[in-house]
């Protein structure tokens, strides 16, 4: 398995730093009925999934109290040991489900790279015995092994 195929992938928002810096101003005055959403361009964030703490469902500040009770929130928020905390494009529901798909997948390699591996000692190990079964043999001794 290549190393990078060991992160799990999930879609963010990318904000232009100046554009969020104007969105924490607003929202620092409390200025909630001015907040628009600035332009924005879907990214991808590449995690260990063994480092995620928590996935809690999340809404956008731009997104009215009464769209999301109707609705439910369609985010998610991702939080990870060392603090630093993700917001998804996918629901909790969805984030979750391709999280299960993808360490699942996960698994079925180790699997296969465990078989493969086993397979290759079984085979080092008859090919020891059948050296050794020579050697004897060319002593005019037979072994004979229960098997």
């Amino acid at each position: 398995m290549k190393y990078s195929q060991q992160f799990f992938k999930f879609p963010v928002k990318l904000y232009r730093g100046v554009d969020w810096k104007k969105i924490e101003k607003q929202m620092e005055l409390e200025i909630d009925s001015e907040l628009v959403e600035p332009p924005f361009a879907k990214g991808w964030e590449y995690c260990n999934p063994e480092l995620i703490t928590n996935i809690s469902p999340y809404f956008s500040a731009f997104v009215s109290i009464e769209d999301i009770q109707e609705n439910g929130p369609k985010l998610s928020l991702i939080h990870f040991q060392n603090g630093k905390e993700f917001v998804c494009y996918w629901s909790c529901e969805t984030f979750l489900k391709k999280l299960d798909a993808f360490m699942d997948g996960i698994i079925q390699k180790e699997i296969e790279m465990e078989e493969t591996r086993l397979e290759r000692i079984k085979t080092m190990l008859e090919d020891k015995l059948g050296e050794i079964k020579s050697e004897y043999e060319k002593l005019g001794i037979t072994l004979k092994l229960e098997e």
